[in-house]
């Protein structure tokens, strides 16, 4: 048996069902148009950000290139912009531009009897300044940072990286370089080098209790340490949130810090720096570095410790002989093949080295003074000096000139007739001149001598007295 069950529907169920699928349909396309367009933005975005990392990657090679290129030799010097300015007080036209210069040895135009011409060399020597220029060329020229830019710039360094509100003269500016593919452009890049020589180091500083002698102190004076108080900002402020090395609680304070100093954004982590160490960003920095390179012939400089380091078990000089003495070659003549008056011995410069060793200086932990033995404390000597003297020198020669009268004996004036009372003075005058002589210390220590010996020789001064005699009509006579 079988038996069939049949339903009925409602025609408009069916039209419900019908316009709610097309309903879902039509969300879902929507949905789909809307991801479709924000994948396409992004993919658009992320092309253009793309591109964009490729130019700013292609401006660091390039800024790299150039700087390796420029200042690869060890003949090559560096200075900034200002460095044309024809007031220090007024800002070139494009600040803060490292510019580099090729080194010359002076020493072939001596030895050829011509002087050197340093206006001449400055020009012709110079190689470019590190900073990009839609005009490829126009960075060679040295006059280039005296002019104002043209075309396309941009600032790299404003008013985020120097604080607010930045004076003009402290931000920097770089030409634009547009990059094209196909005849078409796909951007620009822009690029500075920034001059970090010409900046203080900001943590570098020295254990004050290390002071045990004198011979330490002049160690620790050799590197640079950064002294706020004479470095001023923009706005005139020190840099006073610095650490600095006075006494040992602040010298561990700023032991504790240096470590971490490593940018400026980190310096603004100071106590009171917060806001203000941007403002100093080319005076100071945390990652100095240089080579102990000869910018005038390139390579290594020579390091003459070893050599200035021998001496006997007394402390005598126990140099070569080739170093030694009169008998030995100068400075200049063995090293430069220039002989002249003025040329140091080797030993001089060894006395100079060893001078801290020295058992005429005294009170090495307090004021440290060096006494200078009565027979070498001499001005007059024209002989090149063969051991360390560090005596003064004349900073100014005066002459005071004065007529003195005094009175002449009776005996004096009897040669010239009847001794008159009236006349008694009249030809004992005296004519006197005393030397004034200033002196300089140029050392960083003090200078004791008991006794000084200058010689002065032909005065450039010349007088003309005239003697008017006595009688009705005198006649004047020169003497």
């Amino acid at each position: 048996m079988k038996i069939k069950i049949h339903f009925s529907q409602p025609r408009g169920f069916a039209l419900v069902v019908t316009l709610s699928l097309m309903i879902l349909l039509t969300v879902i396309a929507v949905g789909l148009l809307t991801l479709s367009s924000i994948s396409l933005r992004a993919s658009s975005q992320g092309e253009a950000m793309a591109t964009a990392r490729a130019n700013a990657r292609l401006a660091l090679m390039l800024a790299l290139g150039d700087l390796q290129k420029t200042l690869g030799p060890d003949r090559a010097v560096t200075a900034t912009s200002e460095i044309l300015a024809a007031d220090p007080a007024t800002a070139v036209a494009k600040p803060n531009i490292a510019g580099a210069w090729e080194s010359w040895d002076f020493t072939e135009d001596l030895k050829n009897g011509n002087s050197p011409s340093y206006t001449i060399k400055k020009t012709d020597l110079f190689r470019r300044w590190l900073v990009s220029s839609a005009d490829l060329a126009a960075p060679t020229s040295r006059d280039f940072v005296t002019q104002p830019w043209t075309g396309k710039t941009v600032e790299l360094i404003g008013n985020g990286s120097l604080g607010a509100n930045p004076p003009a003269s402290a931000k920097v500016a770089a030409g634009l370089v547009p990059v094209s593919k196909n005849g078409k452009v796909q951007g620009s890049y822009a690029w500075h080098v920034s001059d970090e020589s010409v900046k203080a180091r900001i943590n570098t500083y020295r254990d004050p209790s290390q002071n045990a002698t004198l011979a330490q102190k002049r160690a620790l004076l050799a590197g640079h340490r950064p002294d706020p108080s004479v470095m001023k900002g923009p706005d005139g402020t020190s840099p006073s949130f610095l650490p600095t090395d006075l006494d040992a609680a602040k010298f561990a304070l700023a032991k504790e810090n240096s470590g971490k100093l490593l940018d400026l954004d980190q310096v603004e982590l100071l106590d009171q720096a917060k806001g203000k160490a941007k403002q100093f960003r080319h005076d100071i920095t945390p990652y100095s570095l240089g080579v102990l390179a000869d910018v005038r012939r390139g390579g290594l400089k020579q390091d003459l410790s070893s050599v200035f380091e021998m001496s006997t078990a007394t402390g005598a000089m126990s140099l070569p002989t080739a170093f030694t003495g009169a008998t030995g070659q100068k400075l200049y003549q063995s090293t430069h093949g220039i002989t002249g008056v003025s040329d140091p011995y080797w030993s001089n410069l060894w006395g100079y080295y060893n001078s801290f060793r020295s058992p005429n200086m005294t009170l090495p932990e307090t004021t440290p003074t060096l006494v200078l033995p009565a027979t070498a404390a001499s001005l007059t000597a024209n002989k090149v000096p063969q051991t360390y003297f560090p005596g003064p020198v004349i900073a100014k020669v005066e002459m005071v000139f004065s007529l003195v009268t005094r009175e002449a004996g009776s005996s004096y004036l009897g040669q010239y007739g009847p001794f008159d009372a009236v006349a008694r003075f009249d030809d004992t005058v005296n004519f006197i001149f005393t030397p004034q002589i200033t002196l300089h210390n140029p050392y960083n220590i003090n200078l004791s001598f008991q006794k000084m010996t200058v010689t002065i020789v032909n005065v450039p001064v010349a007088f003309r007295f005239t003697v008017l005699p006595g009688g009705a009509s005198p006649t004047p006579q020169s003497v």
